[in-house]
């Protein structure tokens, strides 16, 4: 048996070059997160993309580039959404960030 609860999704792009304190931006979301208690946070090295610099990068063999694409993805349910918010104040700045409404599921274990 499966309950939905109703939450929310922030993505966040960064650059895999990004320093927060000394450390990656994204390496820095997730810890944040984790001190905080978020449900879930997932860092997604991506190949390909461009953002509002328009500086393209991309994961090719002949190139030397280390400054790739990041995507964060944080799941909160909905009424604790806020504290995402509240633990990631002044790290977003670097970066584009966009939230999703979704349904978490969730199973109920011993109901079949």
């Amino acid at each position: 048996m499966f309950t939905y609860v109703a939450g929310k999704k922030l993505t966040v792009y960064v650059e895999s070059a990004e320093q927060w304190h000394g450390r990656p931006l994204y390496s820095a979301i997730v810890q944040q997160c984790w001190d905080h208690g978020i449900a879930g946070a997932t860092v997604i090295r991506c190949e390909e993309g461009y953002g509002g610099r328009h500086v393209h990068h991309a994961a090719r063999l002949w190139s030397l580039n280390d400054d790739l694409p990041i995507r964060v993805e944080i799941i909160e349910t909905a009424d604790h959404f806020p504290k995402v918010l509240e633990a990631l104040q002044g790290m977003l700045a670097k970066g584009v960030a966009i939230v999703d409404d979704v349904q978490i599921i969730k199973e109920t274990p011993g109901q079949q």
